[in-house]
């Protein structure tokens, strides 16, 4: 009777290890779900990887100047609440990009949301320039290299996107009215409408 004792233990030891592998194979089976679902959005969404990316990097350098501008500059402390903010917003654009592209898709108007989508990133990238060269601008007050930059992307982004143009001027216009032109305009985007307001009245 002593000799049989053995088996039985070796029977719960076995059972235990069948049950950790079992665990550690549904572990796998998630893990693959998981990837071949990232895979097939990373797929799905492969006609707007550029435009993802250019605002990853825009995202990108406009938190890292203004938290450079915060500190030596406007000698402020980090603000984690404002990195947050700014990453929110990104996330926001990015949310934005796929679901144009999503419907366009999903509605056999593919190269129509193209189109909405590459304009939409100029808009979106022509607010995170005009939010750089304006940081930029704080740490280096009197380079004019910053200032011309400042009014040439602003020409060039105005000329590709038309309704941009028409857009601040409708918010300069608006915010003059109410008397709140500082508040309303959106940051670093003032003078690049200006001068394209002298420029037509040049003209």
């Amino acid at each position: 009777m002593t000799g049989c004792r053995p088996f039985p233990l070796r029977a719960v030891r076995g059972d235990r290890l069948f049950h950790f592998n079992y665990r550690y194979m549904n572990w796998d089976i998630i893990k693959t779900a998981v990837a071949a679902f990232f895979g097939a959005c990373i797929a799905t969404l492969q006609p707007v990887h550029n435009a993802m990316l250019l605002l990853l990097i825009f995202a990108a350098c406009d938190i890292l100047f203004g938290i450079l501008a915060g500190l030596i500059a406007a000698r402020e402390r980090f603000s984690f609440k404002k990195f947050i903010l700014a990453a929110g917003y990104l996330l926001v654009y990015l949310g934005i990009v796929v679901m144009v592209y999503a419907v366009g898709k999903y509605q056999d108007d593919t190269q129509e949301a193209l189109y909405v989508v590459k304009v939409i990133t100029y808009v979106f990238i022509y607010f995170y320039s005009s939010n750089i060269l304006k940081n930029l601008h704080l740490l280096m007050p009197d380079n004019p290299v910053i200032r011309f930059l400042d009014y040439f992307i602003g020409l060039q982004f105005t000329r590709k996107v038309a309704w941009l143009e028409e857009f601040l001027k409708k918010e300069q216009q608006g915010a003059g009215a109410d008397g709140t032109e500082d508040d309303a305009v959106p940051e670093g985007v003032g003078a690049p409408s200006d001068e394209a307001d002298r420029r037509e009245e040049r003209g």
